[in-house]
C-alpha cells in the first residue's frame, strides 16, 4: 500500500502465529526531479497479544459451606493457558462481602497438577467470601465468582430430653 500523506499511516496487520520478524519496505519515488524523496521517520510498534487464563474455578469450599477447621483448604480447578504459560494464583478471602475487610490472602500460589492448594492461617469464626484470580504474568484473568463460607467452631449447647420418656409410645398421623 501507499500513503502520501504529512500524518502517521497506520497498518494494522496481525503477524502469522510464530512469526519471530517482519519486514518493512519504503520505496521513495518523485515524478518532481527538482526534488529529491527523503524519508523522514519510520517508527515501528507492536504490541505482543498475550490471553489471559480462562476457565478458572473453586472446588472447596462449596457455596454457603459450614466448616469446624480454622486453616481452611482452598481447591481451585487449574485454568487454561492458551500459550501454555505458567499459571500462578492470587487468592482473598474477605471477613464481609463489602470486600472491606481482608482476612487472608496468598499473592503467588504455584499451580499444581489439577486441583491446586492453598491452606488459609487460623481464620476465627465468622462468614467468609472467597475469590481467586490467575495469572500467567503477561495478563491477568477476571476473579473467580464469589464464594461464601462459614467457619463455626463453636460446639452446640447440651440438652437434655424430657419427653417423650423412654419406652413411652409414640403414635403420628397425617395426610
Amino acid at each position: 500500500e501507499t500513503y502520501f500523506t504529512d500524518s502517521p499511516a497506520v497498518l494494522n496487520e496481525t503477524l502469522a502465529e510464530n512469526s519471530t520478524h517482519f519486514q518493512l519496505k519504503a520505496f521513495l519515488d518523485t515524478n518532481d526531479t527538482s526534488r529529491t524523496p527523503v524519508l523522514e521517520e519510520v517508527n515501528i510498534s507492536y504490541e505482543d497479544i498475550n490471553d489471559p487464563p480462562v476457565n478458572l474455578t473453586i472446588l472447596s469450599p462449596t457455596e454457603n459451606q459450614f466448616t469446624n477447621i480454622t486453616n481452611v483448604t482452598i481447591d481451585i480447578g487449574n485454568a487454561t493457558d492458551i500459550e501454555d504459560d505458567a499459571v500462578k494464583y492470587y487468592l482473598e478471602v474477605w471477613n464481609d462481602s463489602d470486600l472491606t475487610n481482608l482476612g487472608y490472602v496468598n499473592a503467588s500460589i504455584s499451580e499444581t497438577a489439577s486441583p491446586t492448594t492453598d491452606t488459609t492461617t487460623d481464620l476465627e469464626e465468622g462468614d467468609y467470601y472467597l475469590r481467586v484470580l490467575s495469572t500467567d504474568d503477561n495478563s491477568n484473568s477476571t476473579f473467580s465468582s464469589m464464594v461464601n463460607f462459614t467457619v463455626d467452631t463453636t460446639l452446640p449447647t447440651a440438652f437434655n430430653i424430657t419427653s417423650p420418656k423412654a419406652n413411652d409410645v409414640i403414635n403420628f398421623s397425617g395426610n
